[in-house]
């Protein structure tokens, strides 16, 4: 994201803005982009009245609460390392690996949610919500138009580039490398998506497990007669 040309946003937000019809917009997105989002939108159709907020932004106020829709650009994940370790300490059972599993996603959406409420949507008829990202979270009702530009002319170029480290680390290609890389064909979508939710599963367990080893204090006693003593948490 941080790469986007002006030329790159202002093709995405063309089409965005197309589908709205109120007057007052609320431009969601990035704190860095913020900014950039609004002077774009302004060059593209002066007639609406755009407001920037950026996620993470200030809670419980009512100042957004006239605009009537909202176009999202991004979505707020939050640090993978905090957020891993708040859901060992929150779930730290067994049959809540789901759960522990699921935090960050639960947390994007969670903050998409209450950036949305900004502009009061529970106290009108109606409101439109163009979200721009890689995919429409589940805690959003069923979009009512999805518009896939993932096919473009240089999808082959693209697709070298995401496969090109991988390759360079492993020394070999095979569809599954793919798969971390996001580089599949369609029909193998579902098992893409499998396969990378076991690898982000295997990720974060490891890095867990690490992080509750690194935090332990562990110190080894030889005593006299050579009795080794292992004292942990000191």
């Amino acid at each position: 994201m941080k790469q986007a040309t002006d030329s790159d946003l202002k093709r995405t937000f063309e089409r965005a803005i197309s589908k709205i019809t109120a007057k007052k917009v609320l431009l969601l997105t990035y704190q860095f982009l913020e900014e950039r989002v609004l002077r774009i939108a302004r060059e593209i159709d002066s007639s609406k009245d755009y407001v920037g907020y950026h996620f993470l932004g200030p809670r419980g106020i009512n100042s957004l609460s006239d605009c009537d829709s909202v176009i999202a650009l991004g979505l707020s994940y939050p640090n993978i390392n905090s957020s891993l370790q708040d859901a060992c300490i929150l779930f730290p059972k067994k049959e809540d690996e789901e759960f522990r599993h699921n935090w960050s996603d639960l947390n994007m959406g969670w903050e998409l949610i209450q950036s949305i409420h900004r502009i009061r949507p529970v106290n009108k008829e109606r409101v439109e919500i163009v979200l721009i990202s890689s995919f429409w979270p589940q805690i959003l009702p069923v979009p009512d138009e999805i518009i896939d530009l993932s096919k473009d002319k240089n999808w082959k170029e693209k697709a070298v580039s995401a496969l090109g480290p991988f390759v360079r680390e492993f020394g070999f290609l095979t569809p599954d490398i793919g798969y971390p890389a996001n580089v599949y064909v369609q029909s193998k979508e579902e098992k893409a998506k499998w396969f990378r939710s076991r690898v982000e599963r295997l990720v974060e367990d490891y890095v867990a497990h690490n992080k509750m080893v690194s935090q332990l204090n562990h110190l080894v006693c030889l005593l006299p007669d050579r009795r080794w003593i292992d004292i942990d948490g000191i």
